[in-house]
C-alpha cells in the first residue's frame, strides 16, 4: 500500500518519526526523493501503516500489507506570495518544486508537490519485484483503504502506471475500502 510522509523532504527525518514509539505509525519502506530505498521492518511482520482501515470488505489493512512511504510534504495550503506551506509550516516554492493546485473526489482541492523521477522510477521497482516475489494481487493507496480519513499519495502520483507496471496491463480494478 502506498502512502506519502507528509513531512519535510528529507528521508532521514521520515525515518526517523517512523522508527519512533511516539510516531504510533510504521512502515515496511520509505522511498525518499533520491530514490532511495529505506527498509524499516521485514516484510512480512505487521507495520502500523493503515490505521482504521478497510481493503475489499476486510478490515485491519495492516496486518495483510506492505506500506510503502514515499517522502513528500502531503496536501499544503497557498503561503507567502508563490509560495505553498505544509501542515508543519514549511514553505516551498511552486515554481522551483513544479506544486501544483489539484482536485479530487478522493484528496479534496489542494497544492501538491510532484514526486521525483527517481523516487517513482524506485516505487514503480519495487513494486514490481513484490508483486513477482509475494505474488501480490494488488497495488492500493492508503486513500483507497481509509477514504475521506486519508489522501495520500497526492493525486500527482502516476498510479496507473506503477499498477500496470508491476501487474499487467490487463490488471484488475484497484481494491477500496
Amino acid at each position: 500500500m502506498l502512502h506519502e510522509t507528509a513531512g519535510r523532504l528529507d528521508s532521514a527525518g521520515s525515518v526517523a518519526w517512523l522508527c519512533n514509539p511516539a510516531a504510533k505509525a510504521s512502515a515496511h519502506l520509505v522511498i525518499g526523493r533520491d530514490g532511495l530505498i529505506t527498509q524499516l521492518a521485514p516484510l512480512n511482520r505487521a507495520t502500523w501503516h493503515a490505521g482504521k482501515s478497510s481493503y475489499r470488505g476486510r478490515a485491519g489493512v495492516n496486518a495483510f500489507s506492505i506500506g510503502i512511504e514515499l517522502v513528500g510534504p502531503g496536501q499544503m495550503v497557498a503561503g507567502t506570495y508563490g509560495h505553498a506551506r505544509a501542515w508543519f509550516g514549511g514553505e516551498y516554492a511552486m515554481a522551483e518544486y513544479g506544486i501544483e493546485r489539484v482536485q479530487t473526489p478522493e484528496h479534496g482541492n489542494g497544492l501538491w508537490m510532484p514526486f521525483t523521477t527517481a523516487q517513482i522510477a524506485a516505487t514503480n521497482a519495487i513494486c514490481k519485484v513484490l508483486v513477482a516475489a509475494y505474488r501480490l494481487k494488488d497495488i492500493t493507496t492508503h486513500w483507497a483503504i481509509a477514504p475521506k480519513r486519508k489522501v495520500d499519495p497526492n493525486p500527482l502520483f502516476p498510479l496507473a502506471r506503477c499498477r500496470e507496471l508491476a501487474l499487467g496491463a490487463k490488471a484488475a480494478p484497484m481494491g477500496r475500502a
